[in-house]
């Protein structure tokens, strides 16, 4: 299995969340996976979450990252379309390119596994 977050992330890592939107208490699950970066030593401003889609309730997530001194979390809407933001990161299995958010791609540690319901929904295969 997978290490705790804390395990798994060094102070002053790189993170993105990737985030699908489909997730029960969605503000509830990334306020935790926030908080428990910022246990680990990761600093707001090098945490940005990823979406598909608009965040619901984002003000009242950004209110509740704010009392835990989270201000500086970023929050990145996917867009496919836009070549500046994807990144090629190999080819399937067909031979064709293989691209992901750059956010996730970059990142010191991408954690798509803890709230994305499928990474595959932050991947665009052209």
């Amino acid at each position: 299995g997978f290490p705790p977050l804390v395990a798994a992330t060094a102070p002053g890592d790189t993170v993105a969340i990737a985030f699908a939107g489909d997730v029960p208490h969605a503000n509830g699950v990334l306020r935790g996976t926030v908080e428990a970066l910022l246990e680990a030593g990761v600093p707001p401003a090098m945490i940005t979450i990823v979406s598909l889609q608009k965040i619901e309730e984002r003000e009242a997530l950004e209110n509740e990252l704010a009392a835990l001194n989270a201000e500086g979390v970023k929050f990145e809407l996917h867009d496919p379309d836009d070549e500046q933001k994807v990144a090629m990161v190999g080819v399937n299995a067909a031979k064709e390119p293989l691209r992901l958010n750059r956010t996730l791609a970059e990142a010191d540690r991408g954690h798509p596994g803890i709230i994305a319901s499928s990474v595959h929904d932050l991947q665009t295969c052209r």
